[in-house]
């Protein structure tokens, strides 16, 4: 055996009796230096009794050491078993003297934790601060990297604005302060994107996929309003329906937490809000145009209604802008080519709307890019194939546009496509979303002409890496098949 000069007899001598005895008496003073020695010499069973003696004596006042030890060790188990236990403390640990020594890259590991255990993002930005105050001449650099783990989203207003802008030394920082004004603007417009509105586990709140009615396969509008729990995978509760309509060719769109719907009513005109928190539906300003098969997107601080089918069969190209302060729509605008049954996202206050159909039966290529601002549309790089009836989903700088035999990915920086088959949905008429870096696809129309109940999903980040290791799997099922014409995901309290 190989005698290592820095271990000390007494270790040497404990290390040695269990090789040979089999037996060791642990103590705080000890375990540390017994564990290191059997990490290097590579003596497994006295390493696996070191950290469990560790793990039992796990404390607010020695958490975040313990795991930064067990990573230097390469003891996975101890590591993981030390960070939850952090996780679960921060309360008590963000006044520690290790908290406030800690390394920024460190710090991001756990702000960034979805189990981190706070009851507001105020207190996270709280302790982020006081452990800015404690180096702020090596620290201040890294505070724009450590505030994007921040929900700055789920920010009060008034706290974003009037505290931390107003802070000395979150000011010397240009760029977490630009952080910060965009976190506030988010915090009052519908373009916060899934992950960075995603709740902590521990407020009491959690990430629900919403579908709002279909068509059911015995030929009859469903007003079902259904809410599925996408992190506990939960069984489907029914809760307030929808308003009574002639038009099942509806659509939708999520503003904070409230779900916007158009399209309804005898005229396929009315506008109707659904609180999810009070669990109600109210109604708003009529459309200017009556359409069915249009889209709806949140971008740039408004709401639009675009293109659709409008009455008479004929295919609409027009833009309205519905302002939620005035409750009133006005037309902003027409797009180049009038498409129904497109798929669209806001993306930079912008509304991209991606292939669809001219009527009733022609599907388009065309991508187009319409500014609220100029009022213009331009044209975008067209999909590899023409698609109608397809869904279309933002996620990472990318957009998946998902039809039944293809599934197309759209790189917005290189204005470019990537083929995605494996990953193509199998039905149409679905209802379609992103939350957490996961696509959704909630029922359907299969190619047997047969009505799904599934609720499917896969990784986003595998359909735009091209992974060919992951395709969808089936996590929960509707309360009966049908087709879905929109759903969206809201953050709600827990049942």
């Amino acid at each position: 055996m190989l005698f290592y000069d820095d271990t000390q007899a007494s270790t040497f001598h404990d290390l040695l009796e269990f090789i040979y005895k089999a037996k060791v008496t642990f103590t705080s003073g000890n375990v540390q230096p017994l564990f290191e020695a059997a990490t290097r010499m590579q003596v497994e069973g006295l390493q696996e009794a070191c950290a469990t003696f560790i793990t039992t004596r796990i404390t607010p006042a020695n958490c975040l050491g313990l795991c930064k030890l067990a990573g230097q060790l390469s003891h996975s188990a101890l590591e993981q078993r030390a960070k939850e236990y952090a996780l679960r403390v921060f309360s008590q640990i963000k006044d520690s003297e290790e908290f406030l020594e800690m390394a920024p890259a460190d710090l991001c590991v756990y702000i960034d934790n979805d189990h981190l255990n706070t009851q507001s993002e105020e207190e996270v930005a709280a302790a982020i601060l006081r452990w800015l105050r404690h180096r702020p001449e090596t620290r201040l650099t890294a505070m724009d990297h450590v505030m994007q783990c921040v929900r700055l989203p789920n920010f009060d207003a008034a706290y974003l604005k009037f505290a931390l802008l107003k802070d000395p030394e979150v000011t010397a920082s240009p760029e977490v302060v630009k952080q910060l004004k965009d976190g506030h603007v988010l915090s009052q417009t519908p373009e916060v994107l899934a992950h960075e509105r995603r709740p902590r586990r521990s407020t009491g709140a959690e990430r629900h996929l919403v579908v709002l009615g279909g068509w059911s396969e015995d030929n009859r509008f469903v007003n079902d309003t259904v809410d599925w729990g996408l992190v506990t995978d939960s069984e489907p509760v029914l809760m307030s329906p929808m308003p009574a309509s002639d038009n099942l060719e509806i659509t939708s769109c999520v503003v904070g937490d409230d779900i916007y719907v158009s399209g309804l009513g005898q005229g396929g005109d009315e506008l109707w809000k659904f609180e999810s928190q009070r669990n109600r539906w109210l109604p708003y300003a009529r459309l200017m145009v009556a359409r069915r098969r249009h889209c709806m997107v949140a971008a740039g601080g408004a709401v639009f209604a675009v293109g659709g089918l409008g009455q008479r069969g004929r295919t609409l190209d027009s833009v309205e802008r519905y302002d939620r302060v005035k409750d009133a729509w006005t037309e902003v605008g027409r797009l180049d080519h009038a498409v129904m049954s497109a798929g669209a996202v806001g993306y930079s206050g912008h509304v991209l709307v991606f292939g669809g159909t001219k009527n009733q039966r022609v599907a388009v290529d065309c991508v187009q890019c319409f500014d609220p601002i100029t009022r213009q549309c331009s044209a975008l790089s067209a999909l590899p194939r023409p698609l109608g009836l397809c869904r279309a989903v933002l996620c990472s700088g990318h957009v998946i546009v998902l039809e039944k035999r293809d599934t197309f990915v759209y790189d917005i920086a290189d204005n470019s496509w990537s083929a995605r088959s494996r990953h193509r949905t199998g039905v149409d008429q679905f209802g379609c979303v992103v939350d957490a870096d996961d696509v959704y696809v909630v029922g359907g129309r299969g190619v047997d002409g047969r009505f799904s109940a599934d609720i499917r999903r896969v990784s986003a980040l595998s359909v735009i890496g091209g992974s060919a290791g992951e395709t969808w799997h089936t996590v929960g099922q509707l309360p009966r098949p049908m087709m879905v014409f929109a759903a969206e995901v809201v953050t709600m309290s827990r049942r």
